[in-house]
């Protein structure tokens, strides 16, 4: 008798890597590895001298 191995192929998973660009202000860590579909942890606020930070944007025209 032989016996045969049988394999079950594993998910894909996509993973993304998210930067942020102050744009002049502090430095905000990247998060790494985050699979699709997952809640990106909102990061502490950037400061600027002379500015107060508005908001994150996802174009960089605005």
């Amino acid at each position: 008798m032989t016996l045969y191995a049988k394999w079950n192929q594993n998910p894909i998973v996509n993973t993304y890597d998210v930067t942020f660009e102050s744009n002049g202000g502090t430095a905000i860590a990247p998060q790494h590895n985050l699979e699709a579909g997952a809640q990106v942890v909102k990061p502490n606020d950037p400061t600027r001298n002379g500015y107060t930070f508005a908001r994150m944007v996802h174009q960089s025209n605005v």
